[in-house]
């Protein structure tokens, strides 16, 4: 598992877990960022400005990030 910082809009299920580490899987990484499955239907987005310098990502890796309102 990857450990970063991630910003993520806050969905009502997550309101309660700002500041915890969550996890999820990578979904798609763009140049612009990396979107995160979370599960139960709600996705993340990492920024690539929140991302560790040369620090990559591919579909399907697990990650670890914590939640930022």
């Amino acid at each position: 598992l990857m450990t970063t910082n991630c910003i993520i809009p806050l969905k009502d299920a997550y309101r309660d877990r700002i500041d915890e580490i969550i996890s999820g899987t990578v979904k798609k990484v763009t140049r612009d960022s990396v979107i995160v499955d979370l599960g139960n239907n709600a996705e993340a987005l990492l920024a690539r400005e929140d991302i560790i310098p040369r620090e990559t990502f591919r579909v399907g890796t697990r990650l670890r990030a914590l939640l930022k309102e």
